[in-house]
């Protein structure tokens, strides 16, 4: 998710530049991501979550490069203190005045021509990012039939309103492997978008594969019904991903309908998968 609320009152401004110093100091140029984790203060739990840095990417990660196609699409202004993304949003009010003599107004210089106020306003932006999507049934699809069907489902950017879903396409479909950035106003909106765009994906490329911890743990209960350990594999089932959006989406709307966190800023959603 972008941007971040776990640590709500956290100084990014100040620990990009802390961060930069040092790495300057010591001849590191170019794009870094720093990962943290946040966690509870055990100590009262009431307080400001705190947070470890448990890594350091001196490179264009695969995150950094879409904040910047999000900001690309956007054209939209970050708050470097808060990480809060805003764009303007220019909305047409009523049309004044129309033919007759509803639009001879006093002292208007052009009776009968219809005049319309515009108001700037601002609207924040978030966005969902799943980067790496694979699924077999992908492969069979062509290019034509699948965007064909992307337009007759509503699965779409709208550039006007910059809102929507787009696919982000590592490689040929041939790999089988898509990705898929969500953008809406709220955090809410924007799962419900990913889900929407996981959904069709589904329903597209069908079934989800079974992952490959899956098929091993059926391998050996065949084997040696008695042996329950099961070799640790760095595996990311599409399927499982899936699931765990669902959930969450899940969770967004329970609080919705309780009228608690109906955008789905502020409170976490941790609650409700745990």
């Amino acid at each position: 998710f972008f941007p971040q609320t776990s640590l709500p009152n956290l100084q990014l401004d100040g620990l990009c530049k802390s961060l930069g110093e040092v790495l300057y100091e010591r001849g590191v140029f170019g794009h870094v991501t720093i990962d943290l984790i946040s966690f509870p203060d055990p100590t009262d739990p009431s307080n400001h979550p705190l947070f470890w840095a448990v890594d350091l990417n001196c490179w264009m990660t695969d995150f950094a490069a879409i904040t910047i196609f999000f900001d690309f699409l956007m054209e939209g202004t970050l708050n470097q203190t808060t990480g809060q993304y805003t764009i303007e949003n220019e909305t047409k009010g009523e049309e004044l005045g129309g033919a007759g003599e509803n639009s001879m107004t006093a002292g208007s210089p052009n009776p009968g021509l219809a005049l319309s106020k515009a108001v700037d306003s601002q609207e924040q932006r978030s966005f969902m990012y799943c980067g790496f999507l694979h699924h077999p049934g992908l492969a069979g699809i062509q290019y034509k039939t699948f965007f064909h069907m992307c337009r007759l489902e509503s699965i779409s950017f709208d550039l006007e309103k910059r809102t929507g879903s787009t696919f982000i396409l590592a490689d040929g479909l041939q790999s089988g492997v898509l990705g898929l950035l969500a953008i809406a106003e709220h955090r809410r909106v924007t799962i419900k978008n990913m889900t929407e765009g996981l959904v069709f994906m589904l329903q597209q490329a069908g079934p989800p594969p079974m992952s490959r911890l899956s098929i091993l743990m059926d391998q050996k209960e065949q084997s040696s019904p008695n042996q329950k350990e099961v070799e640790q594999l760095d595996d990311l089932n599409c399927g499982d991903i899936i699931s765990r959006i669902k959930t969450m989406n899940k969770a967004f709307e329970k609080k919705a309908k309780k009228g608690q966190g109906a955008t789905g800023e502020k409170k976490s959603f941790m609650s409700e998968l745990l």
